[in-house]
């Protein structure tokens, strides 16, 4: 009888903490990172200085984000000149817009471990709206939300139209939260 008093206090315990979670970011687990077709080769490139937030509840998205911010002078494509080409004023004018934000508006379940993201992105001043399907994975920790999306960099006015670079960037975005 007691032990199964304490197997039922243990999951009601574990099953509690599955609820509405601010989350602590585990930087070494979480990433930023694109891929631009460039001269007919992928450029590989990623943000090493960013912050994330969130806050998940699968059983009330109603109170789920999920929020990041990337510095745009840890953009890292491996090849230093490109790096500081990108921070020009053609590119993405580091000195005037230092950050890219993506924030969500709302999260919605799709099935199973997959939702789909809605939020705005702002790039060099310019804000769209986008949506994107991530996947949402818990952990004993806490979870890895990952999301693929793709964006035309002529929307944010990052480049001008080129037969050298593609318009469309591929990015990923890994977050990894632990909870409190």
């Amino acid at each position: 009888m007691k032990n199964t008093f304490f197997v039922l206090f243990c999951f009601t315990l574990c099953t509690s903490t599955l609820g509405a979670q601010n989350l602590i970011t585990n930087k070494s687990g979480s990433s930023i990172s694109f891929v631009i077709q460039n001269m007919g080769m992928n450029v590989d490139g990623h943000f090493s200085d960013f912050r994330m937030k969130a806050n998940f509840d699968e059983n009330d998205l109603s109170s789920s984000y999920f929020s990041g911010t990337a510095m745009i002078k840890s953009i890292d494509t491996g090849v230093n000149a490109r790096n500081n080409s990108l921070q020009e004023k053609k590119y993405f004018d580091s000195a005037a817009y230092p950050e890219i934000t993506l924030t969500s508006d709302k999260i919605t379940k799709v099935a199973g471990s997959k939702y789909e993201f809605s939020g705005k992105l702002s790039i060099k001043g310019k804000t769209n709206s986008i949506k994107f399907p991530i996947t949402v994975e818990k952990t004993t920790k806490g979870i890895v939300a990952k999301g693929k999306f793709e964006i035309n960099r002529l929307d944010y006015k990052v480049g001008k139209s080129s037969w050298v670079m593609k318009d469309k960037v591929k990015v990923t975005i890994v977050y990894t939260g632990n909870f409190k």
